[in-house]
């Protein structure tokens, strides 16, 4: 799925979507750790996830609606 995005999508869906998956991968490496989920640390990146979605959301809806400014959905936006 995240390399069918990539091909896909437009640019700033593309970057939103990367963002997303990076700070969900954070988040898993902290839980990995033992950290638990009334910790600080937890807290923090699950908050950092959670707005990176939020963002990526914002980007999917603007392309749907033909306003992404990524050169349109269907396209890589630019992307090799």
């Amino acid at each position: 799925m995240r390399y069918q995005m990539t091909i896909t999508a437009p640019s700033p869906v593309v970057d939103s979507s990367e963002d997303a998956f990076r700070r969900l991968r954070a988040l898993r490496d902290r839980v990995m750790e033992g950290v638990l989920a009334d910790d600080p640390a937890y807290l923090e990146g699950r908050r950092d996830y959670d707005d990176a979605l939020a963002r990526l959301r914002v980007q999917m809806r603007e392309d749907l609606r033909g306003r992404g400014g990524g050169g349109g959905s269907g396209g890589s936006g630019g992307r090799a």
